[in-house]
């Protein structure tokens, strides 16, 4: 992904056929309306969670404002944990447009999806088995929260694999647990007690999605670090899809963690693109069974504050069965 000072449609002159975004407490929700420069889409959609909270109430106010001069705008009012049920709208919204299958234009703003939407919205597109040309955008917030201020979840509310994300499990092989971490060591924890791997692999992004939150990923799974086995922690992209995608095929790839020889699941607790990154592997390898941990609340007063800076990024997105 780049950096970019505005975002405009992905054929220039032309609207996309689909925008989707999503409110939220975190003030960079408002980044999409912050960073768009003539910027036009003939549908758009705002996620906006049910669940109780004044502060993303207050912000999905001023981001549907905003993004009326984008489009006609749908707000589908959701709940966390039923991804599969509330991403229908982008299905139904696609297949209305009744476009050659060379032409569906979709800008997908992935800075405040939950981890568990963004995997069933890539798997429903994806599922279309027709070529999309999707824009990514990611607003970073200007600041989050340092380890010394707390965690930025608290419990597990729920473990499971997502729908369509259940690869080969054969019960006569060792099970790999590939850990992309992010900020909530406790997650990782609860998922290795529920699933009890026989190994564990922490990919480490040491350079994070802005420079000065480098460390922050080593600081706040200390203890992770410090109790995993010679040779299991590696280098992963904090932001680039692509490279993420590829650390995790020559990792399938290797003598020692061979996926003909394991079985794969893929933990994502990383930075929201590397969530892409996921996705693109899986359609190569689909033996591989991607693995969330919902967290049961956010630390919402110290989680992140501010709108940083967007980068974007230009895909066309892999097809699945």
């Amino acid at each position: 992904m780049k950096i970019i000072n505005k975002f405009r449609t992905i054929e220039p002159y032309k609207q996309d056929h689909l925008f989707v975004t999503c409110a939220s407490f975190e003030k960079r929700c408002l980044g999409a309306i912050k960073y768009a420069s003539n910027y036009h889409a003939k549908k758009v959609l705002m996620y906006h969670f049910s669940e109780p909270c004044p502060k993303r109430d207050e912000l999905a106010q001023e981001l549907l404002s905003g993004l009326d001069s984008i489009g006609p705008v749908n707000v589908v009012r959701c709940e966390h944990g039923k991804a599969n049920e509330y991403v229908k709208p982008i299905l139904s919204s696609v297949t209305n447009f009744g476009c050659q299958l060379n032409d569906l234009k979709v800008t997908l703003d992935i800075s405040t999806f939950p981890k568990l939407y963004l995997l069933e919205i890539l798997r429903i597109l994806g599922g279309l088995q027709r070529p999309i040309f999707l824009q990514v955008l990611y607003t970073k917030p200007k600041y989050y929260a340092a380890p010394e201020e707390g965690s930025l979840s608290y419990g597990i509310k729920d473990i499971c694999v997502p729908p369509g994300y259940w690869g080969n499990v054969d019960p006569g092989k060792e099970d790999v647990l590939v850990v992309l971490l992010g900020f909530e060591e406790e997650r990782v924890k609860a998922v290795i007690e529920d699933l009890e791997p026989n190994k564990v692999i922490l990919l480490l992004a040491k350079r994070g999605t802005s420079s000065q939150w480098n460390g922050y990923s080593e600081r706040y799974n200390h203890n992770l670090l410090e109790q995993a086995e010679p040779g299991t922690i590696k280098p992963i992209s904090a932001i680039q899809p692509i490279q993420v995608m590829k650390c995790l095929e020559r990792l399938w790839s290797s003598k020692k963690y061979s996926g003909k020889k394991l079985n794969y699941f893929i933990l994502p607790l990383g930075p929201k693109p590397q969530i892409i990154g996921v996705y693109w592997f899986f359609t190569n390898y689909p033996q591989v069974s991607v693995i969330y941990g919902q967290a049961l609340r956010h630390n919402e007063p110290y989680y992140s504050r501010g709108i940083g800076k967007m980068s974007n990024d230009l895909l066309r997105l892999p097809m699945i069965e």
